[in-house]
């Protein structure tokens, strides 16, 4: 059918069309020639305007189908029972159909509205009523080309006909269908709905979170929420158990927990919840078949007829740390928005969950970090940036007598006087550059007090780097500080006799302990010389050790012989006699002692005696040389004290001498056979592992000879047990002289055997060493009557090379070395075989 050509609507109608206007005027016209003409002119002026009214009136009809057919909007002309009289181009081409497809049949079985049969029994209800004078308006989803489908807002009402040809009892009423495609709009509308719920539903878990400590709870609340805003009566969160591998329902809505439980859990590999915290990926299921639910999901959900599941992975940190699952009894359609506002929901919770586990946890370690804090016997103080108080404990606070609110913003040099605030000031400086220090400090109690401590200091950056204040750990030492001023008078007189007598301590060296006693004698007592005088047996002596200024001569190594010295000066300086000459000549000495100490360039001088128990050991003596001097009794008892300390190191010393020549002694008993004074088994030991380390490291090969004398036995009972003792004694000297190297060793291995390590040394240079030894035992020419082997003593020996390694051992060359030996005694011994 032609689209601009109406169709008449019913025979029996008058034509309310402009076609049909135009066909009733000419009846009119038909009418009017008939009548009586009253002049030519009249007629003419009639036609005339007649035919001018038909042509605007066509016009008119052209505007308004071109109008028709062209606006954007979907229209159709129905009867008032739903027959379509004629649609319009928009609406044919949405439907990719032709006019012939739509006019004539009943508006409800048009293409457009094939989506579904409720939609067909909607829009004859809208028809009914609109007939009835109703404007029915609704949203309706309406087919398309191929299978798309698009969303209208759908309206019917009667349409409005004004004519004044067309009679009364020709005019029926119309009904005018329109539409205007809403799909984009609907598709955004939707999309800022489902925004803004995705908006509203995160602000109200954010406010849930923020009103709840405990996470359990919040869970709960959540779930109620989510409910609300999906429409999913079912809603879980579950938490993944990683050590135990469970899935833990935290929060619950929709499902009955069962009987005599509190908190409920599944094992992972039981549950579709696990699958998915594994994988990372959710599942969505609709129209769900009993099979799957009894193999995919847990008992929670199979005893509930759901036929929709979601199940979103919660992810944090690219982790999964749980699940939320959502389930609902109908079939439930999601789109991609709703899955992803879902997700959205997912990690909300997953990120809720981390902060609340991280709140308890910094919650639990502030309670435990406070009670230390409270219960600590030191003082807690922080400071801000600017050096203001931020935070400190009752112990503090205490300590300064006061309160720790009373403490709160108050800068630290409020509680310092004018000396300690210079101290802090310069300290805070280098807390701010990250130095951590500890310092004694006075403080200035309430009542005015010193309150001193030792204040350990360590700065505080934020996590961008910033300086952030100090943290100072406070100890009370008040107490300590009053002893320790008491002390001081004490400890400054004695202070040099400790550092001197600490020094000759340090060494159990004599002659260091004898050159530090001098050194530090002359260096304290600011004077030229000071020089130790050691006895001889018959009294005469020799400077041991001095200590000279460089504009004097030295004396060291010089010896003195005075005959009268035994007979005159001994047993007083054994009972402790101190001599002090301010001037040698003015004090009363014999004259050749004048001269002996001007030969010296002696002008004052000081002796102590050096002794040890009751004996003299020599003189601890100092020399002014440039001047007279008046010796101190401060000085005099410090030299007095020195000399005694002497005696001791040296007594000390000479005994540790004694010891570490005992001790070497005792060591080299302790490695050498007694009998043939070559090493031990103990000493071959400890020798082969050393050995061994060491070529484990280098790479070098070590051998071992394992030797043993033939018949020994037969032996000892031929020629007696001190025969048998000399000839182990004179094969051991042989095969000592056998080996040449330093570094080689010669064991009595056990009874009759020795053993030969041979460090550096592959197996053919092993052979060398054990032919040698041979010639040299066989050079011996013992006899051995009895031995089935030779007339004379002869031994058998076994050679065994190997490059040590971390996965080999000593015992495995031993073992090599004691198999070798034994196949030359099964092979007739006094002979070597050799394995490498």
């Amino acid at each position: 059918m032609n689209p601009h050509q109406l169709v008449p609507w019913d025979d029996s109608s008058q034509a309310t069309t402009p076609r049909g206007q135009l066909e009733h005027f000419e009846e009119l016209v038909a009418a009017l020639i008939d009548q009586p003409i009253q002049t030519k002119e009249q007629l003419q002026k009639e036609i005339l305007s007649r035919q001018r009214f038909e042509t605007a009136l066509s016009e008119s009809e052209r505007r308004f189908r071109a109008i028709f057919n062209q606006t954007s909007q979907f229209i159709a002309l129905l009867q008032s029972d739903g027959i379509v009289l004629e649609a319009n181009q928009t609406a044919l081409n949405f439907g990719g159909i032709t006019a012939s497809d739509v006019i004539g049949c009943f508006f409800w079985e048009a293409p457009w509205w094939s989506v579904s049969p409720e939609i067909q029994e909607r829009l004859k209800c809208a028809i009914a009523q609109a007939a009835a004078g109703e404007i029915v308006s609704y949203e309706v989803e309406m087919r398309g080309v191929g299978e798309t489908v698009a969303t209208f807002d759908f309206s019917l009402k009667i349409l409005k006909v004004e004519t004044e040809f067309v009679e009364a009892q020709h005019k029926l009423p119309l009904l005018i269908a329109e539409g205007q495609n809403i799909t984009e709009c609907k598709h955004s509308e939707n999309q800022l709905t489902l925004c803004n719920l995705e908006r509203l539903t995160l602000y109200k878990i954010s406010e849930i979170a923020q009103g709840t400590q405990s996470l359990y709870t919040a869970f709960q609340e959540i779930v109620e929420e989510i409910s609300i805003d999906t429409g999913f009566p079912i809603i879980t969160i579950e938490l993944y158990d990683e050590a135990r591998q469970m899935m833990v329902f935290a929060g619950l809505k929709g499902v009955p927990l069962p009987a005599d439980t509190t908190v409920l859990e599944v094992p992972v590999d039981q549950t579709v919840s696990g699958s998915v915290v594994r994988t990372g990926q959710p599942v969505v299921k609709t129209e769900l078949s009993q099979s799957a639910k009894n193999s995919n999901f847990n008992k929670i959900f199979s005893q509930s007829e759901i036929k929709t599941f979601i199940c979103m992975p919660m992810i944090v940190n690219q982790r999964s740390i749980g699940v939320l699952s959502l389930a609902h009894r109908e079939i439930v359609q999601c789109n991609d928005s709703f899955l992803k506002w879902i997700g959205s929901l997912a990690n909300s919770i997953a990120s809720l969950t981390e902060r609340k586990q991280a709140e308890q946890a910094l919650r639990e370690n502030e309670a435990r970090y406070r009670r230390i804090v409270e219960t600590t016997v030191e003082g807690i103080w922080v400071l801000d940036p600017e050096g203001n108080t931020a935070f400190v404990n009752n112990q503090m606070a205490q300590m300064l007598g006061l309160t720790a609110a009373q403490m709160l913003g108050k800068p630290l040099f409020a509680f310092m006087d004018d000396e300690g605030c210079a101290i802090a000031e310069a300290l805070i400086e280098r807390r701010r550059q990250g130095i951590k220090e500890q310092h004694d400090f006075k403080f200035c109690r309430q009542d005015g007090s010193a309150l001193w401590a030792i204040v350990s200091t360590n700065p505080i950056f934020d996590q961008a780097g910033k300086y952030a204040g100090v943290l100072g750990m406070v100890t009370d030492i008040t107490q300590r500080k009053a002893t320790e001023e008491a002390l001081l008078q004490q400890a400054k007189r004695e202070s040099l006799i400790r550092v001197i007598t600490h020094q000759i301590r340090q060494s159990l060296k004599l002659e260091e302990i004898l050159n530090t006693t001098v050194t530090e004698v002359r260096q304290f007592l600011a004077c030229d010389r000071v020089v130790i005088f050691r006895f001889h047996p018959d009294w005469s002596g020799v400077i041991a050790v001095e200590s000279v200024d460089s504009r004097w001569t030295p004396i060291l190594g010089s010896t003195m012989t005075d005959h009268c010295f035994a007979q005159t000066y001994v047993e007083p300086y054994k009972n402790g006699r101190i001599l002090a000459i301010e001037d040698i000549y003015t004090a009363k000495i014999s004259p050749c002692h004048i001269d002996l100490l001007a030969q010296f360039q002696v002008r004052a001088n000081l002796v102590v005696p050096i002794l040890q128990g009751e004996d003299l050991w020599g003189l601890l003596i100092a020399h002014h040389c440039s001047q007279p001097r008046q010796w101190q009794q401060l000085e005099i008892n410090l030299l007095q004290e020195l000399a005694t300390q002497a005696g001791i190191a040296i007594k000390q010393a000479q005994l540790y001498q004694q010891l570490e020549e005992a001790n070497q002694e005792l060591q080299r008993l302790a490695v050498l056979d007694g009998l043939t004074q070559v090493a031990n088994r103990r000493c071959f030991d400890q020798y082969l592992n050393s050995e061994w380390q060491r070529l484990v490291r280098e790479q070098a090969p070590l051998s071992l000879i394992l030797g043993d004398i033939d018949f020994f036995k037969l032996y000892n009972d031929t020629y007696g047990h001190q025969a048998g003792d000399e000839c182990l004694k004179a094969v051991a000297s042989a095969i000592r002289r056998a080996v040449k190297r330093s570094t080689d060793l010669v064991a009595r291995y056990g009874g009759e055997e020795f053993a030969i390590i041979l460090p550096y040394t592959v197996v053919e240079g092993a052979i060398r060493v054990a032919e040698q030894i041979r010639a040299e035992v066989k050079a011996l020419a013992i006899a051995h009557v009895n031995s089935q082997a030779s007339q004379q003593i002869s031994l058998s020996l076994g050679i065994a090379s190997v490059v040590p390694t971390l996965e080999s051992s000593p015992a495995m060359l031993i073992s090599a070395a004691d198999t070798t030996l034994y196949q030359a005694k099964a092979a007739g011994r006094d002979r070597y075989y050799a394995h490498n």
